[in-house]
């Protein structure tokens, strides 16, 4: 008993040893760099770039650190001139490095096959690198290369691909939201509205029986879709507001998530299309205190 009471204070101290070392100190500096990075590389990109180079100069083989890293110089090298280059290469360095060291992780090999696509021969764009990327996705998980695929045929301007694809995969996996969803998609833009509502509808089932953190965006933003689509149809109003306001009522993030300002502004036009003035005035009221122009311009034109 003595020497099991010995053993488990020894081991007791090397744990504590270990989560006080220098290595992990570190990293959770890293880390609180990259979350400083994350929040600000929407408002202040620049700073973003600060905050991201420090954490990978303390934890250079951190992948979400790298990944992150990838991401913000990308979006840097889309806004520069002179240093877009450089920027470019440093996107690539730190994505291909986030891939290998978490060679498993689709959400890295995913933003690595964006950046072959998105980025120009001399910087290191490659279509054919991009497609390596899909095929490792699909041998990890064959339905996250399937969204893969798409995806790819998508940024690559495969527009007959894309939609043969999809068709395809709506019907071969009609429990996968997110297929349900960019077929509704498509529907909406060839202005086949009632379909479009039926497969979106569906996404929202889908994802409700899945439950999982993973569908979440594709049910709300479904919801937002319905309601966008009575708008363009002006017809299943009805449908339209109960999913609008679901949408608008949901306690979730909305980091991939249409505003709720545009979401007032469907409900706006919806409830003008019922000749319910006072619910107009509402909504309208809710959505005039955006700051996007874009908005303001079809508030004025409603």
């Amino acid at each position: 008993m003595k020497y099991k009471v010995i053993l488990a204070i020894y081991l007791t101290l090397i744990s504590s040893v270990v989560i006080s070392s220098p290595q992990n100190q570190g990293n959770e500096k890293a880390e609180k760099l990259l979350n400083l990075a994350k929040t600000t590389m929407t408002s202040d990109l620049d700073k973003a770039e600060e905050y991201i180079l420090e954490a990978l100069n303390i934890a250079p083989e951190h992948t979400e650190v790298n990944f992150y890293c990838g991401q913000i110089m990308a979006l840097q090298a889309n806004d520069a001139f002179f240093t877009a280059l450089s920027y470019a290469e440093s996107s690539l360095e730190c994505l291909s490095r986030a891939v290998k060291n978490q060679p498993s992780n689709i959400k890295y090999r995913k933003g690595l096959m964006s950046f072959y696509l998105g980025a120009p021969y001399i910087a290191g764009g490659d279509e054919d690198l991009a497609w390596a990327q899909v095929e490792a996705i699909q041998r990890i998980d064959p339905i996250k290369g399937v969204s893969a695929e798409l995806s790819f045929y998508k940024e690559s301007e495969q527009e007959e691909k894309y939609a043969q694809k999809l068709l395809e995969s709506t019907h071969q996996f009609p429990k996968v939201a997110e297929f349900q969803y960019r077929q509704g998609l498509m529907l909406q833009t060839s202005k086949q509205y009632a379909k479009a509502i039926k497969l979106f509808e569906h996404a929202v089932i889908v994802s409700i029986e899945n439950n999982a953190d993973n569908t979440e965006h594709y049910l709300y933003n479904s919801y937002y879709q319905i309601g966008r689509t009575a708008v363009f149809s002006k017809s299943h109003l009805e449908k339209g507001i109960s999913a609008l306001k679901l949408f608008v009522k949901a306690d979730v993030s909305r980091e991939k998530l249409p505003p709720l300002d545009w979401a007032y502004l469907r409900l706006a036009q919806l409830y003008k299309l019922k000749n319910d003035q006072s619910s107009v005035d509402y909504y309208k009221n809710l959505a005039s205190q955006s700051d996007d122009p874009e908005l303001h311009e079809a508030l004025e034109e409603f």
